[in-house]
């Protein structure tokens, strides 16, 4: 296998589903999937052919076994998969008839529990494990923001952004907003004063290249889901993206004058499970990124319009095809998939 293109760091995790009837009534039983958005991100990018590594710690444990397996037979690189010995985080999650989720809690195995959050494996990656040679290597370093909340997994993420910084690695931040992470942190800023999750969120984000909100999370930590009034905050990011679920998405990059905005709106589909759609999205997205500086005959799309909403289009076939099934690993499509329905769509919008 070549060297990673992509390198995903952050959390893997047991997502554990089950449909609440209408007006919440009787409940199936828990139903149990790989996830965590910088895994999903990962083997997303492998269906799609795209060299990607992961970052990140599990436990030795049966659910910390079936994880590896998965990364494994998606062809993802795991020289930097941690094995510890602290349980591996299951995230029990309610999913309604419209498919649109509440979390539960956490636990191990098959029930919730009373455990702190820094005490599951994901919580306890070492910076130490990080290979230089490897991210330096890469196109891209991909991360999220709920490993923010802990010391370890905080410390490995700023050293992996610090060494991708010192090459041409690009660095993209798909933020996350989930308050129950953030249960247990008591942070202090650099001077040591009292931090809030919100302040080391925003503190963070302004180190990416590129950055990606869901409405919900760019309403809750910057009063707004407006993508340039979000680009003019962060100037150091060249591209800005929000989605919006079933309205679609907006995005803008590089500078207002450049001509690179604009609102793409979302594909009509029969959605069953919204879990890891925006992280098919950010794989897709990538995945163009990643041809298009192999191929003389495609432009960069950063600086051509056309090509940008191309790549958006693309991203977000992605993203409403992982909808369509349960999972958020299993439903991700494959570029046949993709390429076959925006062919569909096409013609469809021709007739």
């Amino acid at each position: 296998m070549s060297h990673p293109r992509v390198l995903c760091l952050g959390e893997m995790l047991v997502d554990c589903l089950r449909d609440v009837a209408a007006g919440g009534g009787t409940l199936e039983a828990w139903t149990h999937q790989p996830g965590g958005a910088p895994a999903n991100v990962a083997c997303a990018l492998a269906r799609l052919g795209t060299a990607a590594g992961f970052i990140g710690a599990i436990g030795a444990d049966e659910a910390g076994e079936m994880l590896r397996a998965r990364l494994r037979d998606r062809g993802v690189e795991t020289s930097m998969l941690a094995e510890v010995a602290a349980p591996t985080r299951h995230v029990f999650v309610e999913r309604d008839a419209a498919g649109d989720r509440r979390f539960v809690g956490f636990g191990a195995s098959n029930r919730t529990a009373d455990f702190e959050s820094a005490n599951f494996a994901d919580a306890q990656l070492d910076a130490t494990a990080l290979k230089a040679a490897a991210i330096v290597r890469a196109d891209w370093l991909v991360t999220g923001t709920l490993g923010l909340a802990q010391p370890d997994v905080a410390t490995a993420i700023e050293r992996a952004i610090g060494m991708a910084k010192q090459s041409m690695t690009s660095v993209f931040v798909d933020v996350n907003w989930r308050s129950v992470f953030w249960q247990d942190f008591a942070g202090l800023d650099r001077f040591g004063d009292p931090e809030t999750p919100r302040d080391r969120i925003l503190r963070f984000i302004a180190k990416a290249d590129w950055l990606k909100f869901s409405d919900d999370d760019a309403r809750y930590l910057l009063d707004t889901d407006d993508v340039g009034d979000i680009a003019e905050r962060f100037p150091g990011a060249r591209g800005v993206i929000v989605t919006r679920g079933d309205r679609g998405c907006a995005y803008r990059v590089g500078n207002p004058e450049d001509n690179l905005a604009g609102e793409y709106p979302a594909f009509d589909v029969k959605t069953i499970d919204t879990t890891g759609a925006g992280d098919s999205f950010v794989a897709a997205l990538l995945h163009r990124f990643c041809a298009a500086s192999d191929a003389i005959d495609i432009d960069d799309i950063e600086t051509d319009p056309e090509a940008l909403r191309a790549a958006i289009e693309f991203a977000s076939m992605a993203g409403a095809l992982t909808t369509q099934k349960v999972g958020a690993i299993a439903a991700q499509p494959e570029l046949e998939e993709i390429h076959t329905a925006l062919d569909r769509h096409a013609s469809d919008s021709r007739h």
